[in-house]
Protein backbone atom coordinates (compact mmCIF):
# COMPACT_ATOMS: atom_id res chain seq x y z
CA UNK A 1 0.00 0.00 0.00
CA UNK A 2 1.31 3.44 -0.84
CA UNK A 3 1.06 6.52 1.39
CA UNK A 4 -2.05 7.78 -0.38
CA UNK A 5 -5.49 6.25 -0.52
CA UNK A 6 -6.50 4.72 -3.84
CA UNK A 7 -9.35 7.12 -4.64
CA UNK A 8 -7.50 10.39 -4.34
CA UNK A 9 -4.07 11.89 -3.91
CA UNK A 10 -4.62 12.32 -0.16
CA UNK A 11 -1.99 11.13 2.25
CA UNK A 12 -3.51 8.16 4.07
CA UNK A 13 -4.09 8.49 7.81
CA UNK A 14 -2.71 4.98 8.42
CA UNK A 15 0.72 6.34 7.49
CA UNK A 16 0.49 9.34 9.86
CA UNK A 17 3.67 8.34 11.70
CA UNK A 18 5.64 9.20 8.56
CA UNK A 19 4.66 12.85 9.02
CA UNK A 20 6.76 13.02 12.18
CA UNK A 21 9.78 10.97 11.12
CA UNK A 22 13.15 12.53 12.03
CA UNK A 23 14.29 12.78 8.39
CA UNK A 24 11.44 15.20 7.71
CA UNK A 25 13.14 17.73 9.98
CA UNK A 26 16.08 17.84 7.54
CA UNK A 27 14.01 18.75 4.48
CA UNK A 28 11.20 20.70 6.20
CA UNK A 29 13.02 22.20 9.20
CA UNK A 30 10.71 23.57 11.91
CA UNK A 31 12.84 26.73 12.23
CA UNK A 32 12.28 27.45 8.51
CA UNK A 33 8.53 27.01 8.99
CA UNK A 34 8.64 29.53 11.84
CA UNK A 35 10.73 31.96 9.77
CA UNK A 36 8.27 31.79 6.86
CA UNK A 37 5.15 32.11 9.02
CA UNK A 38 6.67 34.93 11.12
CA UNK A 39 4.31 34.34 14.06
CA UNK A 40 3.25 37.19 16.31
CA UNK A 41 1.36 37.39 19.61
CA UNK A 42 -2.38 37.46 19.11
CA UNK A 43 -2.29 35.94 15.63
CA UNK A 44 -4.96 33.59 14.28
CA UNK A 45 -3.11 30.77 12.54
CA UNK A 46 -4.52 27.94 10.45
CA UNK A 47 -2.70 24.79 9.34
CA UNK A 48 -4.65 23.41 6.36
CA UNK A 49 -4.09 19.69 5.96
CA UNK A 50 -2.58 19.74 9.45
CA UNK A 51 -2.20 15.97 9.76
CA UNK A 52 -0.39 15.37 13.04
CA UNK A 53 0.38 19.07 13.52
CA UNK A 54 3.99 19.03 12.34
CA UNK A 55 3.70 22.65 11.19
CA UNK A 56 1.50 23.85 14.04
CA UNK A 57 3.57 23.00 17.12
CA UNK A 58 6.66 25.08 16.19
CA UNK A 59 4.45 28.12 15.57
CA UNK A 60 2.68 27.75 18.91
CA UNK A 61 5.98 27.33 20.73
CA UNK A 62 7.55 30.34 18.97
CA UNK A 63 5.02 32.69 20.55
CA UNK A 64 4.32 30.70 23.71
CA UNK A 65 0.72 29.98 22.76
CA UNK A 66 -0.21 33.68 22.60
CA UNK A 67 -2.67 33.37 19.74
CA UNK A 68 -5.28 31.02 18.29
CA UNK A 69 -4.07 27.94 16.42
CA UNK A 70 -6.41 25.94 14.23
CA UNK A 71 -5.56 22.54 12.78
CA UNK A 72 -7.72 22.00 9.69
CA UNK A 73 -8.02 18.63 7.96
CA UNK A 74 -10.50 16.73 5.81
CA UNK A 75 -9.74 13.41 7.50
CA UNK A 76 -11.29 12.86 10.90
CA UNK A 77 -8.66 10.21 11.63
CA UNK A 78 -5.88 12.78 11.20
CA UNK A 79 -7.75 15.27 13.37
CA UNK A 80 -8.05 12.62 16.10
CA UNK A 81 -4.23 12.38 16.18
CA UNK A 82 -3.95 16.18 16.09
CA UNK A 83 -6.43 16.54 19.00
CA UNK A 84 -4.58 13.92 21.05
CA UNK A 85 -1.29 15.79 20.59
CA UNK A 86 -2.94 19.14 21.24
CA UNK A 87 -4.34 17.86 24.53
CA UNK A 88 -0.79 17.04 25.67
CA UNK A 89 0.70 20.34 24.50
CA UNK A 90 1.61 23.05 27.02
CA UNK A 91 -0.68 25.51 25.21
CA UNK A 92 -3.61 23.16 24.60
CA UNK A 93 -6.12 25.89 25.45
CA UNK A 94 -4.94 27.87 22.37
CA UNK A 95 -5.52 25.01 19.92
CA UNK A 96 -8.61 23.80 18.11
CA UNK A 97 -9.25 21.22 15.39
CA UNK A 98 -11.63 21.81 12.49
CA UNK A 99 -12.93 19.16 10.12
CA UNK A 100 -13.25 20.53 6.60
CA UNK A 101 -13.99 19.35 3.08
CA UNK A 102 -12.12 19.54 -0.20
CA UNK A 103 -14.72 22.00 -1.46
CA UNK A 104 -14.46 24.65 1.24
CA UNK A 105 -12.46 25.59 4.32
CA UNK A 106 -14.77 25.33 7.32
CA UNK A 107 -13.89 28.74 8.77
CA UNK A 108 -15.61 32.14 8.70
CA UNK A 109 -14.58 34.86 6.26
CA UNK A 110 -11.52 36.94 7.23
CA UNK A 111 -10.71 34.75 10.23
CA UNK A 112 -6.98 34.01 9.82
CA UNK A 113 -3.81 36.08 9.77
CA UNK A 114 -1.74 33.24 8.29
CA UNK A 115 -2.66 29.94 6.65
CA UNK A 116 0.02 27.26 6.33
CA UNK A 117 -0.07 24.32 3.91
CA UNK A 118 2.72 21.74 4.10
CA UNK A 119 2.90 19.07 1.38
CA UNK A 120 -0.76 19.60 0.54
CA UNK A 121 -0.78 21.77 -2.58
CA UNK A 122 0.09 18.86 -4.89
CA UNK A 123 -2.87 16.88 -3.46
CA UNK A 124 -5.53 19.52 -4.06
CA UNK A 125 -8.26 18.39 -6.48
CA UNK A 126 -9.19 21.98 -7.47
CA UNK A 127 -6.39 24.45 -6.78
CA UNK A 128 -8.28 27.43 -8.13
CA UNK A 129 -11.23 26.78 -5.80
CA UNK A 130 -8.85 26.30 -2.87
CA UNK A 131 -7.12 29.59 -3.73
CA UNK A 132 -10.49 31.37 -3.58
CA UNK A 133 -11.23 29.73 -0.24
CA UNK A 134 -7.83 30.75 1.12
CA UNK A 135 -8.45 34.35 0.08
CA UNK A 136 -11.88 34.18 1.74
CA UNK A 137 -10.64 32.96 5.14
CA UNK A 138 -7.65 35.32 5.32
CA UNK A 139 -8.00 38.69 6.98
CA UNK A 140 -7.08 41.71 4.84
CA UNK A 141 -3.29 41.63 4.65
CA UNK A 142 -3.27 37.96 5.63
CA UNK A 143 -0.74 35.54 4.17
CA UNK A 144 -0.60 31.96 2.99
CA UNK A 145 2.61 29.94 3.29
CA UNK A 146 2.79 26.93 0.98
CA UNK A 147 5.55 24.39 1.47
CA UNK A 148 5.38 21.68 -1.15
CA UNK A 149 7.29 19.15 -3.21
CA UNK A 150 7.39 21.23 -6.35
CA UNK A 151 7.09 24.91 -7.20
CA UNK A 152 3.79 26.36 -8.30
CA UNK A 153 3.56 26.33 -12.08
CA UNK A 154 1.86 29.68 -12.10
CA UNK A 155 0.65 32.03 -9.44
CA UNK A 156 -1.12 34.13 -12.07
CA UNK A 157 -4.40 32.30 -11.44
CA UNK A 158 -3.58 30.94 -8.01
CA UNK A 159 -4.17 33.56 -5.34
CA UNK A 160 -4.85 36.81 -7.13
CA UNK A 161 -7.23 38.13 -4.48
CA UNK A 162 -4.72 38.87 -1.70
CA UNK A 163 -2.25 36.42 -0.32
CA UNK A 164 1.38 36.30 -1.34
CA UNK A 165 2.68 32.76 -1.70
CA UNK A 166 5.85 31.24 -0.31
CA UNK A 167 6.94 27.88 -1.67
CA UNK A 168 9.69 25.41 -0.91
CA UNK A 169 10.35 23.96 -4.37
CA UNK A 170 12.06 20.60 -4.30
CA UNK A 171 14.99 20.07 -6.57
CA UNK A 172 17.81 18.09 -5.02
CA UNK A 173 16.79 19.52 -1.68
CA UNK A 174 14.25 22.03 -0.45
CA UNK A 175 14.99 25.71 -0.82
CA UNK A 176 13.07 28.86 -0.04
CA UNK A 177 11.54 30.99 -2.75
CA UNK A 178 10.80 34.61 -1.89
CA UNK A 179 7.15 35.50 -1.26
CA UNK A 180 5.31 36.44 -4.41
CA UNK A 181 3.07 39.50 -4.47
Amino acid sequence: MDHHDHHSKKFHHLKAELLDRPERRSFIPPDKIVALVAPFAGMRFGDLGCGTGYGTWPIIDAIAGKGRFIGIDSQEEMLAIFRERAAQHAHANSVEAVLTTDESIALPDASLDVLLMIALYHELPDREKTAREIARVLKPGGRVVIIDWRPLRSTKNACTARPPITVFPRKRRWTISPPRA
